[in-house]
């Protein structure tokens, strides 16, 4: 739906044409001495490249930029930084796009130059929102709306009301969203601005859709198009008919879904959209199925197909094969249903892994960003000291006037205070919206926020050892496992030898809890796969070092400036309960041995985590003799470092060894309970401080 308005936004402006005469006319002003009427000339000739040959765009940009500070023009300099901005963003180098951006402002305030300064804010305000920084967008739309405002340039207020709409509809703050939709509608009426027109009664439109208002939506939408037509605008045609069969369709007037539905796609195939023209052949069949038309709903859904097949686009397949899951499912077809049903989750799970790699780069540009914001304090606090310089000026020049116009200036005074009062109202209006949005959009960020970490939670479930791996292998035991929050940074693995002799299980602590301990666990696993599956190590100590190693290499990349002291604490035993051996390698985190008898015996770890460490040895290996009825025990520190009591002290490991020894007789399940209610009434009201995980395992008596 987002894109959707964005389209709308942009739908119904003019398309700007240039030829061969125009590429002749930059090459002679090129050659030109540097003077405004040569930087003009640039800058008018260069509008026409910079939503088509974008390359030339920054050529001709960046020579006019040059001649603009060549003959110290502040107006021609601002105009080419816009300019280059507006193609990096099309460029998708935000980045790049701000640092334009922001070379630019101090420029426009310094010259007071307003309508440019206007100009960059509400770019600055889109290209946050393109980065999902909806606070920071918001904040510059406010700042370019008051200008333009002041400056009664209704054009350009009512562009920015537009994409303020657009960005509460993006939050689905609906109200708000349609509020400034009209406001900015209003505007343009009264401008008799038809594309603009237009553009506002589709997004208008859109939000009543989104409010299941089919005929506010119709009504909005038809005279859209009754524009449309009037500027002769064959692709807000299209949209728009489109836009219609769907209002039908909400409506159930399947017939007239389909005629408007007809002519959207008579009109894509007119202007040779073959995306939209995939797109309307499903939306076609869905309305066949509708209509309980299954044979034309499979047929329009087919050639939707095989159109995304020569697009390659993944999303259009996974409609497709979705619509022909459901074509084929009504005609009680189930063997072909249930085929495109599968290749419609395999498409669903593509789509998956590049939103997920588009995060990835999305956390670069942010990095990248944040390396750029110590330059922009700097000019910031240089623009603060040149206004600051500008008001003591003017301040003294006040003064002088006093001296000799008292009557005047109290006069001027009084009419200031009036507009002054109408400004603030203003501010004060703006101000409460701002600060509505905000709490909705913290509301936003937390569920998403949250939705997130859960989602992780499953991922990170899903990838520590499971009960069904564990009961196979192990006669009896119990995994205590208590995250601080959502996710951890404790986690246990364990491996199965193909031999079916010997069993490996890890307890491991990384460092963080939460996502970030969660993070580390996730590595700790995939590198404890590669080296135990993968390269077929079974010796507990080669397998720590190897791991240490791994995750040294993997958080210290080649050329990286700062070291990382991430990793992990852990215990690592191998089984082997045929012989009844146990080899054990630790680090940090020892294992605790309890007979039959409660004789108690540790075995101690290396004092060195698996991560970086400024003397590394090689992990030691220690050989148990087991016996019937021992229980050993793995476990992190979370337990141990858990603050309660009637003294609000720590429990700390001699109360957990003595705890232990004195249930080791109990079935594993009864162990796992009472450590429970034992942590519970000395945690009492007090918040876990730490990911807590307790591993026990019982060897059976003879």
């Amino acid at each position: 739906m987002l894109k959707k308005i964005f389209l709308g936004s942009l739908l119904f402006l003019p398309l700007t044409f240039f030829s061969q005469n125009v590429t002749d006319s930059i090459e002679y002003f090129l050659r030109q001495p540097d003077d405004t009427v040569k930087v003009e000339a640039l800058l008018r000739l260069a509008r026409p490249l910079e939503s088509g040959d974008l390359p030339r765009a920054i050529s001709v940009l960046t020579s006019t930029l040059v001649s603009s500070r060549n003959i110290h023009y502040p107006k021609g300099e601002v105009d080419a930084l816009i300019g280059l901005a507006i193609v990096n963003n099309y460029r998708n180098r935000s980045v790049t796009a701000d640092s334009f951006l922001q070379a630019a402002l101090p420029v426009a305030i310094a010259n007071k130059n307003r309508g440019a300064e206007g100009n960059i804010y509400n770019n600055l305000g889109m290209s946050y929102f393109n980065k999902f920084d909806y606070q920071k967008s918001l904040e510059y739309y406010f700042k370019a709306l008051t200008i333009f405002d002041e400056d009664k340039k209704e054009t350009k207020y009512s562009s920015t009301l537009n994409n303020i709409a657009n960005l509460y509809f993006t939050i689905k703050d609906l109200d708000k969203a349609l509020g400034f939709h009209e406001k900015s509608l209003a505007i343009s009426r009264r401008l008799n601005e038809k594309s603009k027109v237009a553009s506002s009664l589709y997004n208008i439109g859109l939000i009543h859709m989104h409010r299941k208002d089919a005929l506010k939506a119709l009504a909005c939408f038809q005279e859209s198009l009754q524009l449309a037509k009037d500027i002769n605008h064959k692709v807000g045609q299209a949209m728009l008919y489109n836009s219609i069969g769907k209002c039908y369709g909400m409506l159930k007037d399947y017939p007239k879904a389909l005629e408007s539905s007809n002519h959207a796609l008579e009109l894509k195939k007119e202007i040779g959209d073959m995306t939209g023209i995939a797109i309307l052949h499903n939306d076609i069949g869905d309305i066949y199925f509708n209509m309980r038309q299954y044979e034309k709903a499979i047929e329009y859904s087919t050639l939707s197909l095989e159109e995304a097949k020569k697009l390659k686009s993944t999303g259009l397949k996974s409609s497709a094969y979705l619509s022909l899951a459901t074509d084929y499912s009504a005609l009680k077809k189930y063997e072909p249903a249930y085929k495109n049903y599968l290749l419609y989750t395999e498409c669903k799970d593509s789509i998956f892994n590049k939103e997920k790699s588009q995060q990835l780069a999305d956390m670069g540009t942010k990095y990248e960003t944040e390396k750029k914001d110590k330059e922009l304090i700097r000019k910031d606090a240089e623009i603060k000291f040149q206004e600051a310089e500008a008001n003591q000026k003017e301040m003294q020049r006040n003064a002088f006037i006093i001296g000799f116009a008292l009557v005047a200036l109290l006069a001027i005074i009084v009419i200031k205070s009036l507009r002054d009062k109408q400004k603030a109202n203003k501010k004060l209006t703006l101000a409460y919206e701002e600060i509505d949005y905000k709490n909705k959009l913290v509301e936003e960020k937390n569920k998403s926020i949250t939705d997130s970490i859960h989602y992780a939670k499953r991922i990170q479930s899903a990838l520590l050892a499971s009960d069904t791996l564990l009961q196979k292998n192990l006669p009896s035991y119990f995994v205590y496992y208590k995250p601080k929050d959502i996710v951890s940074g404790d986690f246990y693995w364990a491996h199965q030898f193909e031999n079916k002799k010997e069993f490996l299980i890890l307890t491991g602590d990384c460092t963080g809890h939460g996502v970030p301990g969660a993070f580390m666990s996730l590595l700790g696993v995939s590198s404890l796969n590669e080296i135990v599956i993968e390269k077929n190590i079974s010796n507990p100590a080669v397998i720590l070092d190897s791991l240490r190693n791994k995750l040294v290499r993997v958080l210290n990349p080649e050329g990286s400036e700062q070291q990382s002291y991430e990793g992990m604490d852990c215990a690592l035993c191998k089984f082997s309960f045929s012989s009844m051996q146990l080899e054990i390698s630790a680090a940090n985190n020892s294992v605790w041995q309890v007979s039959g008898n409660k004789r108690f015996k540790e075995y101690k770890a290396d004092k060195q985590p698996v991560g970086f460490h400024p003397d590394p040895k090689p992990f030691s290996l220690k050989m148990v003799n087991l016996q019937p009825d021992d229980t050993i025990y793995t476990f992190t520190d979370g337990f141990a470092d858990q603050f309660g009591g009637p003294n609000g002290k720590k429990f700390k490991k001699k109360q957990l060894q003595e705890l232990l020894i004195s249930i080791s007789h109990l079935p594993a399940n009864e162990q796992k309970e009472e450590l429970s209610r034992v942590l519970d009434n000395w945690k009492g009201k007090l918040e876990q401080i730490d990911d807590i995980l307790i591993i026990g395992i019982k060897i059976p008596k003879a």
